[in-house]
């Protein structure tokens, strides 16, 4: 899986640094315990915070765009194939 994630993490693609035992983590459903993927720490606390709700990151991308940040990226990745995620 590592390899499959050119050893970064499967979202941000950021790889670790290896400097004070920072590592990828592996993320996998709770209620199946199927491994999804290696994360680094940052975006498995926010895929924590956010796989309860996805209406939560709807939320996130409204409040960032209200204060000026441009999401278009986000919503045209969240828009693909047509479908809302």
């Amino acid at each position: 899986m590592l390899l499959e994630q050119g050893g970064q993490c499967a979202i941000c693609r950021t790889p670790p640094p290896n400097l004070d035992g920072w590592r990828l983590d592996i993320d996998h459903d709770h209620e199946t315990n199927q491994v999804r993927g290696l994360l680094c720490g940052h975006c498995n606390l926010m895929v924590g915070y956010l796989e309860k709700n996805i209406l939560n990151l709807m939320a996130a991308l409204e409040y960032l765009e209200q204060r000026g940040e441009d999401v278009r990226q986000c919503r045209r990745g969240l828009e693909r194939d047509g479908e809302m995620r």
